[in-house]
């Protein structure tokens, strides 16, 4: 990770930290900081940072290890609390919530994209696909089902359970399931970190089909380069804060 982040760094078109607009902003972090343990124990995780995720955007976290970047995805995505600082979804401050109104949030407005699938392994591609409105209660847009399935390439193999397809085709399975629910954003956490070469570039095709052909918002963490680099945008990450925050168009490809 360190050559990565010395060649991201160097690189004489990277651009310093500078304010994104926020007219279009779908998550919003302001001042947060999150410390894990007390006294000599004590981890200050992320220490203040503000950043702006736009709608209709496809945003690469980077950073070496221990840099905050996995912390900032788990609190943006309501996964785990602040220390301090707030964070918007869609202008609703999630930080405020009581637990089943963030649960909520989390259920209908962020969809999740795990590097270990999290698929359930009874159930078929269909199933899992639709779990997350079964469990929310809400109907089937079947005009929506079809698109995202005929999208992603899954339309042979809904009937099939997870044992019966490969990683990428699960992989596939997860990203459907996130799109289904229509989220105001898609968060991906290492999304290619168990695949070959071949499975990782196709689910990373297919996240920037959903951002370029779907409307949708992605935010994956990547300790790749590569894959840094099939997004719209770079947000660098190390001891806690946001040192570099550039567009991938003024990166040298």
């Amino acid at each position: 990770m360190s050559e990565t982040t010395n060649t991201m760094t160097a690189h004489p078109s990277v651009a310093p930290l500078r304010q994104i607009p926020t007219g279009s902003a779908i998550v919003s972090l302001r001042n947060v900081t999150k410390i894990y343990g007390e006294g000599a124990t004590q981890v200050r995780a992320l220490n203040g940072g503000s950043v702006d995720f736009q709608k209709g955007q496809f945003t690469a976290i980077m950073g070496p290890s221990g840099s905050g970047k996995s912390t900032m995805m788990h609190v943006l995505a309501g996964l785990d609390t602040v220390t301090s600082g707030s964070i918007a979804i869609e202008g609703i401050e999630i930080t405020q919530l009581n637990d089943n109104d963030l649960t909520r949030v989390r259920r209908d407005r962020i969809g999740f994209i795990f590097q270990s699938f999290n698929l359930v392994p009874t159930l078929d591609a269909k199933a899992n696909i639709l779990l997350p409105l079964r469990l929310a209660d809400r109907r089937v847009d079947k005009a929506w089902f079809d698109q995202v399935v005929t999208a992603l390439g899954l339309t042979e193999r809904l009937t099939h359970r997870p044992s019966q397809l490969s990683g990428g085709q699960q992989q596939r399975v997860a990203v459907a399931r996130a799109l289904v629910m229509r989220p105001a954003v898609i968060v991906a956490d290492e999304p290619t970190g168990n695949l070959d070469s071949k499975a990782s570039n196709e689910v990373l095709t297919l996240l920037r089909n959903a951002v370029d052909g779907l409307g949708q918002t992605v935010i994956m963490v990547t300790h790749d380069e590569a894959s840094a680099l099939r997004a719209d945008r770079i947000v660098m990450v190390q001891d806690g804060q946001i040192v570099r925050d550039v567009l991938t168009s003024e990166v040298a490809r």
